[in-house]
């Protein structure tokens, strides 16, 4: 299967995401994007911020979540012990999170992104 171009995030070597390579993760469809930043993330995380991102259905979510692990492993990051190139994603059915050192994705369907509302809860 031929991936679409604007689906691979753009790999540098050891070199930790930025929020906007996220975002090619809208061209997967029906996807919302959020980034948060807060003092909360910043201070109590120590991490540049959160990204939110809410697909359809369980199998939208894997696609999403294998996208973003495998840029993580491609680019190297497992030997500067990135949590998400090391050992993945914590999956679940509804909500996967992958830990990219500098930010926490959280992928997650629709009802869940409504229930949880993380914006709310980290003040993003």
């Amino acid at each position: 299967m031929k991936q679409h171009p604007l689906t691979t995030i753009e790999i540098i070597k050891h070199t930790l995401f930025t929020s906007d390579e996220i975002i090619c993760l809208k061209a997967l469809g029906r996807v919302d994007v959020k980034l948060i930043e807060s003092k909360f993330t910043k201070e109590n995380l120590n991490i540049d911020g959160m990204i939110t991102v809410t697909g359809s259905n369980t199998s939208h979510l894997c696609t999403m979540s294998n996208v973003i692990v495998k840029a993580l492993k491609d680019s190297d990051l497992a030997e500067n012990d990135v949590l998400g190139a090391k050992y993945g994603a914590e999956d679940g059915d509804d909500w996967i999170v992958i830990d990219a050192s500098n930010y926490l994705i959280h992928i997650m369907d629709e009802v869940v992104q409504r229930n949880v509302n993380l914006e709310k809860v980290v003040g993003g």
